[in-house]
């Protein structure tokens, strides 16, 4: 946001355009649409939106390793399909999930995105400041 507000001519339109590419990131995050029916360009610019891959590397982390009661031997506890019970691991939980939404899965590893939104964050820090210190001279 503070970007686009001193790289546009008014604050005003960096502040719209902040909100309309959060709009197209809340919806690229892969909890809403799965990604698999977005257009392969979309798709890729998805792939680096960092909201995304933070809340995909919290799930993973939630998931991954946990076990979960209730589910019985070969699942018979469980309610038919609408209910919330998924698998007895964390792993078949993710893949479950995967099933829905394709961003969602126990293929996914979570440091790598973290690091992946960590590095756009800096990219737009670095943007930030080429453009105050370069930008603003010219």
């Amino acid at each position: 946001a503070q970007l686009l507000a001193v790289c546009l001519p008014h604050y005003l339109f960096g502040m719209a355009v902040y909100i309309l590419i959060m709009y197209v990131a809340f919806l690229l995050a892969g909890t809403i649409i799965n990604l698999d029916d977005v257009f392969a360009m979309l798709r890729n610019i998805a792939s680096m939106n960092p909201l995304l891959r933070c809340s995909r590397a919290i799930v993973t982390l939630d998931f991954a390793g946990s076990s979960f009661g209730g589910f019985g031997l070969d699942g018979e506890l469980c309610g038919p399909p609408p209910s919330p019970c998924y698998a007895k691991d964390g792993e078949s939980v993710l893949d479950a999930m995967h099933v829905l939404l394709s961003s969602f899965g126990s293929e996914h590893h979570a440091m790598e995105d973290v690091g992946v939104a960590l590095l756009v964050a800096m990219c737009f820090k670095l943007a930030q400041t080429w453009y105050l210190t370069a930008g603003a001279a010219c």
